[in-house]
């Protein structure tokens, strides 16, 4: 068990660190371009979800010095995960954000102009983000949870909205992967095609 949370801690520490890092690597190098800050802000939207498992396996000890100010601070996880139960730190911040994020990135990419279609997708996208996270902080919207069942993970439940929200991600994801096949097909330069074909292959993953 020692060697696994070890294991376990290594690999979430380092996605945390290399995920801040190479947002922050992008905008530095390329301050101008919003495909940069998009991508980066993408990277930093992932981070949370590597900072969500951090947390649930080494939760600190706010009952104790649990105030509603600390509602500020940590404003996606549910107030219960300030208060008794760690494993809730796992649900806390969502891949709604990054999924946003790249997609507008995605639509940067594509050649031509921003019209009214593609912002009317832009904002769809971060419209959905935003549900997400209204929805992950109001109690039973997204998943239920029996809180005596130690296999935390395995005991939640598909909520109200889930099955809105997970049509919603994949469509958002779906699009993204479109946007950057099209983008690759439609690329004379080798390396460049081969490089948008990577990044659609990311996105799947």
């Amino acid at each position: 068990m020692g060697s696994l949370y070890f294991l376990t801690f290594a690999i979430n520490f380092a996605g945390l660190v290399l995920a801040l890092w190479l947002g922050l690597y992008l905008v530095t190098r390329n301050p101008r371009y919003p495909i940069a800050w998009l991508t980066a802000l993408t990277l930093w939207s992932m981070s949370g979800l590597f900072f969500n498992i951090l947390l649930a396996i080494n939760p600190p000890p706010l009952p104790v010095y649990y105030q509603t100010w600390l509602r500020f601070m940590f404003p996606f996880w549910p107030e219960a995960a300030l208060l008794s139960n760690p494993n809730i730190w796992l649900l806390g911040w969502l891949v709604a954000p990054a999924a946003a994020f790249w997609h507008h990135a995605t639509i940067l990419m594509r050649p031509g102009q921003l019209n009214a279609w593609r912002w009317t997708r832009i904002l769809a996208g971060y419209l959905m983000a935003l549900l997400g996270i209204i929805a992950q902080g109001n109690g039973s919207l997204l998943y239920t949870e029996k809180d005596s069942d130690p296999l935390f993970l395995n005991s939640l439940h598909a909520g109200t909205w889930f099955p809105i929200f997970g049509a919603a991600l994949l469509l958002l994801t779906w699009s993204s992967v479109v946007n950057l096949s099209r983008t690759a097909r439609g690329t004379p330069a080798t390396l460049p095609r081969k490089q948008l074909i990577l990044l659609a292959s990311g996105t799947v993953v």
